[in-house]
């Protein structure tokens, strides 16, 4: 066979094993490869209770004070001083506290008026009033509760009472057993200027008890001027 006829048998095998064969396929691509992410959607959160919250109970306190041998802090109701003295009504006008010794004061609450409000310190006559001296740490909020059944150092702590008896008689003062509840919310001290004697000022509240046979109280919110001589 020539060369040119076997050249022409071999195209024809060539083409015949194509035919049989068939052309390879082509894979399409994967549309998943080179695309981004698909986010799933996500299922909804569960919403969570707001948590409650329960604001501190405040002690409620009475509507009026009630006379007791244990006085307390709780007792003493809001409002002004008020209270009964030797068997009649007392109701406060002045309050002030003066600085006796180190640490020692003296509260003095009375129906009376200054005569020069400008002059803490100044006198105050014809009138009926409670004194009652404590020892507590100048600047100090705190609380004292002292019933009548305890026993107490007289120079650091009294209470008593005094009241106009009328016809130009001297004033009648009055001491026995007693108790205390006061308690300090708010004490600024400052340095007296020029003629002042003011060295601060004091808020809170107060109760004092005597057990005398009409059983005087007095108890109420007070704020007042400390002074010192």
């Amino acid at each position: 066979m020539s060369l040119r006829a076997w050249s022409i048998v071999c195209i024809i095998a060539l083409v015949g094993s194509v035919l049989l064969v068939g052309c390879p396929k082509q894979t399409p691509p994967d549309p998943a490869i080179n695309q981004p992410p698909v986010e799933l959607p996500q299922p909804p959160a569960e919403e969570q209770p707001a948590e409650e919250t329960t604001p501190p109970e405040q002690a409620e306190r009475p509507a009026e004070f009630t006379w007791n041998e244990w006085p307390a802090v709780d007792q003493i109701p809001d409002g002004p001083l008020t209270g009964m003295m030797h068997g009649e009504p007392f109701e406060a006008k002045t309050v002030r506290i003066q600085k006796m010794d180190e640490d020692t004061w003296q509260m003095q609450i009375t129906n009376g008026e200054l005569l020069d409000p400008n002059n803490v310190a100044g006198v105050i006559s014809k009138d009926d009033a409670w004194r009652c001296r404590f020892t507590i740490a100048e600047g100090s909020t705190t609380s004292i509760e002292r019933p009548i059944e305890d026993g107490k150092t007289f120079d650091d702590e009294h209470v008593y009472y005094y009241y106009e008896q009328g016809d130009d008689k001297p004033s009648m003062s009055v001491n026995g057993p007693w108790g205390m509840a006061i308690q300090i919310t708010e004490w600024t001290v400052e340095q007296p200027s020029g003629d002042s004697k003011v060295i601060g000022t004091m808020k809170g509240r107060i109760a004092l008890v005597m057990k005398d046979t009409e059983k005087s109280w007095v108890a109420g919110e007070f704020e007042g001027p400390v002074y010192q001589w």
